[in-house]
């Protein structure tokens, strides 16, 4: 999705410097990632207290060892945009 947003140059040019990220691009959705996985995480702590379970990871996996749970990168958050129905030609002016 194309976007036009201004951006403080100082805050994007330390970012770019600091992540090794070649464009602007790259350090902006590495930083909307972070900020989504932050989100996440906040999810998750305010279900503390509210979920209980019993046992290791293992024994909730099913496996008798005891190893370790495998951590992914959460999903996106929104829906992917619906994709619109195609519209019928338009009729040429003047006719």
């Amino acid at each position: 999705m194309r976007t036009n947003i201004e951006l403080d140059d100082e805050l994007i040019a330390y970012v770019q410097a600091e992540g090794g990220h070649k464009t602007k691009r790259e350090a902006v959705e590495a930083a909307l990632k972070e900020y989504r996985r932050r989100l996440a995480m906040r999810a998750l702590l305010n279900m503390a207290g509210k979920v209980e379970f019993s046992g290791s990871g293992a024994e909730l996996r099913g496996k008798g060892d005891s190893t370790a749970l495998l951590v992914q990168e959460p999903s996106a958050v929104h829906a992917p945009p619906e994709v619109a129905a195609p519209r019928a030609p338009r009729k040429a002016r003047g006719t």
